[in-house]
Parts: C-alpha cells; sequence; structure tokens
C-alpha cells in the first residue's frame, strides 16, 4: 500500500508553491510524486502477492542497510524502509555543460546543497530541452541518466527499482555511497563529497565481500581498471587545460581538442578495457567534467582513511573537519600525492601509456 500524500512533510508541499520557476516546481512535484508512491519494505516482504525474485532483493537491502548503519557507523534513519517501483530505467537525469574550450563545468546554485556541477530533472525530456538550449549557446553538455540520489538525510529516501536488482556487493555499496551523502555534505563541494561517498562505496564492498568469505579481489580488480581509465581520463584533462590556456585562435583550438579527444579514444580502445563507453561520442568537456567530479580526489580519501587506522569514526571525523578547512584542496592535494608515492609500483603497473596523446598535447604553436 503506498504511504499516504498528506504523509508527506509539509515543507515540500510548501515548496510547491513558495520556490520560484519551473525547474523548481518539476524537481518539487518529482520528488512529491516519487515519496507518494512509496510502499513499507516489511509489508512487501510479508505479503505473499510480491514477486519471490523482488521479496529477496528487499530482505538483502534490509540487511544491507543494517550492515553498513553497524559496520560503517552510519544513521540510516527511515531512508530505505520503502520501494518504489518505477517506469524507467532511471529516477534523474543530470544535465552537465562546460564551455568549449574549458574543462571547468559550469555550476548551479540551490537551497541546502549548495553550488553543484549539474542540474537534475526526473523527466528526461525536459533535460534535454535544456541541454539543447545550452548547446546552442555554445555549451558542451552531457545528458546523463543515474538510478539513484540522496535527499541528504531531509526525507526518507526510499529503495528504487532502477537499482534494487544490482548485485548483492553493488547494491550494498551503493546504500553505502547514499547515506553517506546524508552522513556528510559539503555545500558547494561536489567533487569533494563525490568522492567521499565513492571510497565509502568502493571500502564497505570491499569490507563485506571479506567478512561474507567471498573473494574481496572482485572489488579490487574492478577498482584497479577503473583507476586505468581515470588516469588517461586526467592525462586528457590536463592536455586540455593545457591546450585552452594557449592563445590559439578558436578555429585551431577546436581542431587540436578533437585530436586530443580522438587520441584518448583510440589508445584507450586498443587496451581492450571495459570502460571504452567513457571515451565514446563527440569530443565533450561536459563528459570530463562529469567523472571528474566523482574521481578527482579518491587518492586522497585513500590515504585519509589508511592515516586513520582504517577505522570509520576516525575517517568520517577527519573527513567532516577537513571539510569546513578553507585549505581543503591543498590538502586533498598533498593527501592524493602521499598515496600516489605509496602506491608507486602498482600506479605504474597501472598506467596506459598513450604516447599519441601525449604527442598531441604538446608542441603547440601559437597562432600568429
Amino acid at each position: 500500500m503506498n504511504l499516504p500524500f498528506a504523509a508527506l512533510p509539509a515543507v515540500l508541499l510548501g515548496l510547491v508553491t513558495f520556490l520560484p520557476g519551473c525547474y523548481y516546481q518539476q524537481a518539487v512535484t518529482g520528488q512529491i510524486k516519487l515519496l507518494s508512491q512509496r510502499e513499507r519494505v516489511d509489508t512487501l516482504i510479508a505479503d505473499d502477492a510480491t514477486a519471490p525474485e523482488l521479496r529477496a532483493r528487499l530482505q538483502f537491502a534490509r540487511d544491507a542497510k543494517s550492515w553498513v548503519e553497524s559496520e560503517l557507523g552510519f544513521d540510516g534513519g527511515r531512508r530505505y524502509d520503502t520501494f518504489v517501483e518505477l517506469d524507467a530505467p532511471y529516477v534523474v537525469w543530470n544535465v552537465v555543460a562546460a564551455p568549449a574550450t574549458s574543462v571547468v563545468p559550469k555550476r548551479w546554485c540551490y537551497p541546502v546543497a549548495g553550488c553543484v556541477a549539474y542540474r537534475g530533472y526526473f523527466h528526461q525530456p525536459r533535460a534535454q530541452r535544456f541541454a539543447d538550449k545550452l548547446a546552442a549557446d555554445g555549451y558542451d553538455v552531457l545528458v546523463q541518466g543515474t538510478t539513484a540520489y540522496s535527499t541528504l538525510g531531509w526525507f526518507a529516501d526510499p529503495l528504487l527499482s532502477t537499482f534494487i536488482n544490482r548485485r548483492d556487493d553493488s547494491l550494498l555499496g551503493l546504500i553505502a555511497h547514499e547515506l553517506a551523502h546524508a552522513e556528510l555534505w559539503v555545500p558547494s563541494a561536489a567533487s569533494y563529497n563525490e568522492a567521499f561517498a565513492s571510497f565509502v562505496e568502493q571500502q564497505a564492498r570491499r569490507e563485506w565481500l571479506q567478512q561474507q568469505g567471498r573473494d574481496p579481489t572482485v572489488v579490487a580488480r574492478s577498482t584497479r581498471l577503473l583507476a586505468r581509465a581515470r588516469g588517461l581520463l586526467q592525462a586528457l584533462r590536463d592536455a586540455l587545460a593545457d591546450l585552452y590556456s594557449r592563445p590559439l585562435q578558436e578555429e585551431e583550438m577546436l581542431a587540436r581538442k578533437r585530436e586530443l579527444f580522438a587520441a584518448a579514444r583510440d589508445c584507450y580502445r586498443a587496451t581492450g578495457e571495459p570502460y571504452s563507453a567513457l571515451f565514446d561520442g563527440s569530443a565533450n568537456n561536459a563528459r570530463i567534467a562529469s567523472v571528474a567530479t566523482y574521481w578527482r580526489w579518491l587518492p586522497a580519501f585513500e590515504r585519509m582513511f589508511e592515516l586513520s587506522d582504517r577505522q570509520w569514526p576516525a575517517f568520517v571525523e577527519a573527513a567532516t573537519e577537513l571539510g569546513s578547512d578553507p585549505e581543503r584542496d591543498e590538502w586533498l592535494a598533498r593527501l592524493a600525492e602521499q598515496q600516489k608515492q605509496q602506491r608507486a609500483d602498482d600506479e605504474r603497473a597501472d598506467h596506459i601509456q598513450c604516447e599519441t596523446l601525449a604527442n598531441h598535447a604538446g608542441d603547440i604553436e601559437p597562432t600568429r
């Protein structure tokens, strides 16, 4: 049975009237619709009419949330105690945009969350229309569907059909990721927040697999492969940033931009790695900016966890304190460098050599 509409927080209902603009109207209306469709997990598990496959996934999700609360010390509250069946593969579509000659994404500012490098829509056509307007203004754009998101503890986020059928360790990791956002969120620091939650996701999966007597190298292997893709994307981002700083005419700069993207795509495909989709499509700064938001500071949080003696309370406390430090990025850069030095041999083994990319990036003469 769906939760009654009257049970929705009054503040959310009030936002429909008081927040200006069509964007906020669709966001609040979409959130209300989602929350009004919630069904209690315990009720669904006990209902004989619930499909056995769904019942098993709901039972696991309930256990996974309890594990995250117990082992990581997170307060899950009423989050993920309900379930919503959606008729789409994604719950939200995010629009990311960056200027045609910059790797710095456009940012939008919101109440509570602060300024972030994306704009979320509950309906794909609206997201696409907004992206088309940005593209017409000369921006590189990316419309990206997402299976889950967090309301940062403001509402009791439900489990969704868009992610409930993930593999066990992946579902547990996603729950840990989203609960991490409610545990720590620094306004206007998207890269910090996403790297923190992404590290929590990876480490939670490792520890759960070990406790279950399963092979934790599943996570290690996927993490290593992602690190290889991340390394090449970072090299591409650095090469692009260098290119965009040069005093070139726009036509030549855009031509060299296409060459850099093509070189990175060809180099990665030649390795046979599994994340080639990250390099597919047009020469797009928005995709680079989106990936960097999640991956930029992962090594820093890996180091922070080690310095916290691999103890979750100490790690979260350290991350919370650093989040408000005015020199946060400088400290993150130091931690990331320490982690890279600590893993120097592994880093070299995981590094994808791409001389073609380096050659395209170098020897650029300014246009006279």
